[in-house]
């Protein structure tokens, strides 16, 4: 019959546990002929140190682990499918096409009681509140929906003058 071995039941720990017993002949780890307290006795100190030793082991499995994933994914290797959005020429096609903001949402300001838009700056993970005019819930459909895009493109345009990346 094959014998059950454990993780942490490593031959260095193995002999430090023999050294152990042999020490305290199985009784108080410390030496203590009386010993007063229960967990200076060999069997429950034990249980304490192979604890110790199955989390040092977890511990030592976790980043062993986080290691080898920053191994594969620090790769120089190309990834994804060729003439993808991540292909050189795709990729340049895509941002030359890109609009400069995307809408997120509009609505009405509660403390002015005026129409704004919420957009986000292509490339960048910044978000615009643009007030609108009163005008804009005046209209409908594609009215709107122009006077709408034409103040966001105007509010976008001057955030990225400010920024300098025009």
């Amino acid at each position: 019959m094959a014998q059950v071995r454990f993780k942490w039941c490593t031959p260095a720990r193995q002999s430090q546990l023999v050294t152990l017993f042999q020490e305290s002949k199985g009784f108080c780890v410390y030496g203590d002929k009386p010993c007063p307290f229960e967990e200076h006795h060999y069997e429950v100190h034990i249980e304490g140190l192979i604890q110790d030793w199955v989390d040092d082991d977890r511990k030592a499995d976790i980043e062993a682990w986080k290691a080898e994933q920053r191994r594969f994914h620090i790769t120089t290797e190309p990834r994804g499918r060729p003439n993808s959005q991540f292909d050189s020429v795709a990729r340049e096609a895509f941002l030359l096409n890109r609009p400069m903001f995307y809408l997120e949402s509009v609505g009405i300001d509660a403390l002015k009681r005026q129409p704004v838009a919420r957009v986000r700056v292509a490339g960048t993970a910044v978000r615009l509140f643009v007030f609108l005019p009163f005008k804009t819930f005046g209209r409908r459909g594609r009215k709107r929906d122009q006077v709408i895009h034409h103040h966001c493109n105007l509010a976008v345009k001057d955030w990225l003058k400010e920024q300098g990346m025009i």
